[in-house]
């Protein structure tokens, strides 16, 4: 199987009743804490992946990215 790559990888946080709709995320996976842009992961079938920290700060959350 090929590889896989991720955009960003995100925690989210739900903040309304809607299941669907009510996301936002709060914290992401990035290899350079000084840059707002995500950094890509990528997985290839049949191995894991360690060292896929994500830290949250509620008070300086990351970019919406589309």
């Amino acid at each position: 199987m090929p590889a896989t790559t991720y955009p960003y990888v995100v925690i989210a946080q739900q903040f309304g009743p809607d299941l669907m709709m009510d996301w936002r995320a709060v914290g992401q996976y990035d290899l350079d804490t000084i840059l707002a842009e995500p950094s890509p992961v990528v997985v290839t079938a049949g191995d894991t992946l360690d060292g896929i920290d994500i830290l949250v700060d509620f008070a300086n959350l990351p970019p919406l990215h589309l």
